[in-house]
């Protein structure tokens, strides 16, 4: 098969209108993108401008920016496009990386980009039918994708990329709606072997060995995924989570987690304070667990610690009001 086939078989397949790819990018052009962001890091992808400078697919579900848009984000990470699964990246060794802008925690979706446009073509088209509407896949109630939809998406990346963590992850999450929590372990593992960096995988691994009180496991992926995202935010979070599994290591953690983000006090307290607003007491009462290791390990701002003095104060009169 020709390079990027499934592009032009897409472009072939549909009306106009559906997809829409820009004629390639000039010499000129890529001489200057590469100039401002750096070397392309897949020889691919640089084909890929050449054909095509950008554009949109499968009515806008997939956008890939011209080259005199690309930027770079980090040493790591130069910004190509957006799709579905959140914002497109290519990190330094030509992989794809996809990021959700609410939960900045990069996964790999494609070994290499002409993988993961083969990839991204075939599951979009599980969406649109020839004319280029959308088939019946979206759930009348909240217009999110049918469980049986997402399940063939994911199997789908699974089968044509092996490297990717994206696709075990959500079969993964599919298993435990499912109730299936030892499938779900054996395909977070498998996204972790492939991609030591996925952060969401580490982390819901963690939360699984947690339950089944592998405590020391469970530690290790909250480290695992701490390291691997490039949120101080989350990091912050996930090195608590892991400072709770092991008091021995707790000082260290604590300390840590408050250098990578020093709000992380305040934060704490404005989520526990929404969560009682919300009635929501199991989550307050996780987040003030938090705010009680801080205040143990000397790490709670004096001008806090009233205030979670007073939503410890606050459960502890909910919880004796239910037991009432």
């Amino acid at each position: 098969m020709s390079f990027f086939e499934s592009v032009r078989l897409a472009l072939a397949r549909h009306p106009v209108g559906v997809h829409c790819l820009a004629p390639s990018a000039a010499a000129s052009e890529l001489a200057s993108a590469e100039q401002r962001v750096g070397t392309f890091p897949s020889d691919d992808y640089r084909e890929f401008l050449s054909t095509w400078n950008g554009g949109a697919m499968f009515h806008e579900s997939l956008t890939l920016l011209p080259a005199s848009s690309l930027s770079r984000l980090s040493p790591e990470r130069i910004q190509i496009g957006e799709c579905s699964d959140g914002q497109i990246f290519l990190d330094g060794q030509g992989r794809v990386r996809v990021m959700d802008e609410e939960e900045p925690d990069p996964l790999t979706a494609g070994s290499d980009f002409s993988t993961w446009i083969d990839v991204v073509m075939a599951r979009e088209a599980l969406l649109i039918d020839r004319d280029g509407e959308f088939r019946d896949v979206f759930d009348e109630e909240d217009g999110v994708l049918k469980t049986e939809v997402r399940r063939k998406r994911a199997q789908l990346g699974r089968k044509r990329d092996r490297g990717a963590s994206l696709y075990p992850l959500e079969l993964a999450e599919l298993a435990l709606e499912d109730g299936d929590d030892e499938q779900a372990l054996q395909l977070l593992s498998e996204a972790v072997e492939h991609d030591p960096q996925a952060g969401p995988a580490w982390e819901l691994l963690a939360a699984l060995y947690r339950q089944s009180e592998e405590l020391e496991l469970a530690h290790d992926a909250y480290l695992r995924a701490a390291s691997a995202t490039p949120s101080e935010t989350l990091r912050a979070m996930r090195l608590l989570e892991a400072a709770q599994l092991q008091p021995l290591h707790a000082q260290a953690l604590v300390e840590a987690a408050t250098m990578a983000d020093p709000g992380l006090p305040e934060r704490l307290l404005t989520q526990a304070r929404e969560h009682l607003t919300k009635h929501d007491v199991e989550e307050a009462k996780q987040l003030q667990a938090k705010l009680q290791l801080l205040a143990t390990h000397q790490r709670l701002p004096s001008d806090v610690t009233p205030e979670v003095e007073r939503i410890e104060k606050d459960l502890r009169s909910r919880d004796a009001l239910r037991v009432l």
